[in-house]
């Protein structure tokens, strides 16, 4: 089994005179030659989009400007290049060291090639509350199944545990 991070986003206040970009060559210099290369517009209702680039492979996507933002400036990594990242230790380090920045969405992943857990399993722990414990009076998470969580067909498959709003959010 193998866990890995699979999307993070960070948010860091702009200084308005991009030394944001300064902070993100100080976090993530060490994965590799990083160049940054404009985009049309940015996302999200940020005014100005760009990515950074490895060897000419998407590592980060960054927007910022906007009066709606409050001066920030969203981060996102995702598959490809979290995959770049060698080190998330240092990583982490180097966030901390900055007052002005936090993480907004970490997605982590877990790869069960070899079968050990399967969707039905997770089904079946639906009934087993003494697998939930929760902050909110014991109450089990919601499990709510995407397709039919016991037909595999082509279609695949997904199950929800708990809510996004709750202690427990997992797909």
């Amino acid at each position: 089994m193998k866990t890995f991070i699979d999307t993070i986003t960070i948010v860091i206040v702009d200084d308005q005179e991009m030394g944001w970009v300064d902070d993100f060559h100080r976090i993530f210099g060490e994965v590799g030659p990083l160049t940054l290369e404009m985009r049309k517009f940015g996302r999200n209702r940020y005014d100005n989009g760009a990515h950074f680039e490895i060897d000419g492979a998407v590592f980060a996507e960054v927007d910022w400007g906007g009066a709606q933002q409050r001066n920030t400036v969203c981060i996102n990594i995702k598959g490809q290049g979290c995959a770049m990242v060698k080190d998330w230790s240092f990583i982490e380090q180097r966030l901390l060291e900055l007052a002005h920045c936090r993480i907004s969405r970490i997605d982590i992943a877990l790869d069960l090639f070899n079968g050990s857990l399967t969707i039905e399993d997770a089904w079946a722990c639906r009934k087993d509350r003494s697998l939930w414990v929760s902050g909110k009076g014991g109450r089990p998470p919601q499990f709510t199944p995407v397709g039919h969580p016991e037909i595999r067909d082509n279609n695949g498959r997904t199950l929800y545990i708990g809510s996004r709003g709750g202690d427990v959010f997992q797909r």
